[in-house]
């Protein structure tokens, strides 16, 4: 899972990075920009645009 670009929401995955890795099956939280071939959304979350992106390993 990726995240870049909003330090506030940086911050509460940081907090939750353990429970989050569980809840969405994922290895690594990396706070970067997505690599090529990663599935990108954006999101506004509680008021916060955030982007997400996730990639299969493999």
């Amino acid at each position: 899972m990726y995240e870049s670009e909003n330090d506030r929401i940086r911050e509460i995955l940081e907090k939750h990075e353990d429970q989050l890795k569980k809840e969405v099956l994922a290895d690594t939280v990396a706070y970067t920009d997505a690599p090529d071939g990663a599935y990108v959304k954006e999101w506004t979350v509680n008021g916060e645009r955030v982007t997400l992106a996730v990639k299969k390993r493999g």
